[in-house]
């Protein structure tokens, strides 16, 4: 494959997990029903937005991995749903719970609630091709007038990591440090420099 231009997620696009690998049918399109597959579990059935049901697969290459001998995902879109289907014993695992109320949850006997590192981001686009944003100034006026740190707490409840104003994620390994490009702090002193050197 011949890129036209960089992209540094480009090996994690190639190994995301979504990329799955399917057999193909005889006309080309792919096969999402057979249950061949080289990972822990073989598809048995597949229901759209609906269920999934996976067997063990006995002849995975990884020993001492696929401990369960079947595990069936469901889809459920509604947050609550899911959090009252895992405290009820309905559910033995959910992902993406409420932020607001992941804590309290974690409180509760029997439930953990995990925390890990991903490549999902947020950010505050500047149009840099018209005012105000086409002034640097004014960019690094707004980088320094927000307290990330703040919105880290009030927004994502702790749920986050700070991203330093590039858009890879800190699962990737191609991230820069903090210690190679340090972490930009609130700063109302910089931000009133830069919002009076602005030229508009």
């Amino acid at each position: 494959m011949v890129l036209e231009g960089p992209n540094a997620d480009f090996p994690y696009l190639m190994s995301d997990y979504h990329l799955g690998i399917c057999p193909a049918n005889d006309d080309g399109t792919i096969d999402t029903q057979s249950g061949l597959g080289t990972a822990g579990y073989k598809l048995e059935s597949f229901d759209p937005g609906v269920r999934t049901y996976a067997v063990r697969n006995p002849n995975y290459w990884k020993s001492g991995r696929a401990h369960f001998d079947a595990i069936e995902t469901l889809f459920v879109s509604d947050t609550g749903a899911r959090e009252n289907g895992l405290m009820s014993d309905e559910l033995d695992v959910i992902s993406s719970p409420n932020l607001a109320t992941a804590s309290r949850l974690g409180k509760r006997p029997g439930i953990d609630v995990f925390y890990t590192n991903g490549n999902q981001h947020c950010t505050l686009p500047m149009l840099n091709n018209v005012a105000p944003f086409g002034d640097n100034n004014a960019v690094m006026a707004l980088k320094y007038a927000i307290d990330r740190q703040e919105w880290l707490e009030k927004i994502w409840f702790g749920y986050a990591s700070l991203g330093n104003d590039v858009p890879i994620g800190p699962a990737n390994q191609f991230r820069a440090t903090n210690d190679e490009i340090p972490q930009r702090e609130y700063d109302l002193d910089k931000a009133k420099y830069y919002l009076n050197s602005r030229s508009f």
